[in-house]
């Protein structure tokens, strides 16, 4: 009844049924999305069907159907704060599409001012933290060690800690985005905290998110070329390779893979040297001084108020949330 199972590996028979259902829903995916793009709502079914599948995956994953939906929801108040504040800036939106595991995303045209594309990216932390703290209140509300108390504490934590990653300022995080009128610079130490990171807890999610970082680098393409080499040569041999227990052939064809892609990765480099910049994004170079300090005051004030939250509900955490293996993950970060 405590969500003892949160984060804790699923049964094999569970674990079986979970990729099935994946298959099946993968296999599918493409017809259903056409099907439903001649649908009036399709946007709207379309965010519908895949928080459910996100949902079901995030149930079987967990151990918790509660916290499932719980941490969806949660997602989705994020997405829609920044829907809201592309609504504010005249920006059509497309409604959010979930990825499980990945969370979810909105699609959009670039917006035509740095100061607008701030705006934008810091509305899904700010509402999203908003309802991470509505959850912790509410959990301070209830009864100690009930069961909704101690599911709406860990989905408190959850979601600080989901806004908190979002803040890392490099594209397409959302930091990335609040931070862009301060300047290239800014994405490039996003794209190294996360490479550290990546590293260091040989995570492939924080892998694959520091190459997505990459695509999104307002570079040339030699340095994006040079740094897809890198990732391919570091990532794939310190982070990958450990991971997957393929001996013999198979496990040498794959290092030569990897080799392969880094070494072709440096030689496009080479070959790129020269190229122009190809513009991808807004082009406001000229960000006015005041609006820099105003979003990197903004940041920061954020930022204060997720960390100083997540050390101050530490400390005030029940013992059975405190056992939660997932906030233990949280809190050992």
């Amino acid at each position: 009844m405590l969500l003892e199972n949160i984060a804790k590996q699923p049964a094999n028979r569970k674990s079986n049924l979970f990729w099935i259902i994946g298959a099946f829903l993968l296999s599918k995916g493409a017809a259903i999305l056409k099907a439903l793009k001649a649908l009036k709502y399709a946007k709207f079914a379309i965010t519908a069907i895949t928080m459910s599948i996100s949902a079901i995956l995030y149930g079987f994953a967990f151990g918790s159907w509660y916290f499932a939906a719980g941490l969806v929801l949660l997602l989705l108040v994020h997405e829609y704060g920044h829907v809201i504040a592309m609504w504010k800036k005249g920006i059509h939106a497309s409604a959010p599409v979930f990825i499980p595991f990945l969370g979810a995303a909105i699609f959009a045209k670039i917006p035509e001012t740095k100061d607008d594309e701030a705006y934008i990216g810091y509305g899904g932390p700010l509402i999203g933290t908003i309802g991470a703290l509505l959850c912790i209140a509410l959990a301070l509300v209830l009864a100690d060690g009930s069961f909704w108390s101690t599911l709406l504490h860990i989905l408190g934590n959850v979601g600080l800690f989901i806004n908190l990653f979002n803040m890392i300022p490099a594209r397409p995080l959302d930091g990335g985005r609040i931070l862009h009128p301060l300047g290239a610079g800014v994405v490039y130490c996003g794209f190294a905290l996360l490479a550290i990171l990546a590293l260091v807890t040989q995570d492939m999610f924080f892998v694959l998110i520091a190459l997505l970082s990459v695509s999104n680098m307002p570079v040339r393409d030699w340095v994006r070329n040079m740094l897809w080499g890198f990732m391919w040569a570091v990532f794939g041999f310190v982070v990958l390779l450990p991971q997957l227990p393929i001996p013999g052939i198979f496990g040498t064809l794959l290092v030569l893979v990897f080799f392969a892609f880094a070494v072709g990765a440096f030689m496009m480099a080479w070959r790129s040297r020269n190229d122009p910049l190809v513009v991808t994004e807004n082009t406001d170079d000229t960000v006015p001084a005041i609006v820099k300090v105003k979003w990197l005051t903004l940041y920061v004030v954020l930022l204060a108020i997720i960390g100083g939250t997540m050390m101050w509900h530490s400390q005030h955490l029940p013992k059975e949330v405190r056992e939660s293996p997932l906030v233990n993950f949280i809190h050992g970060f």
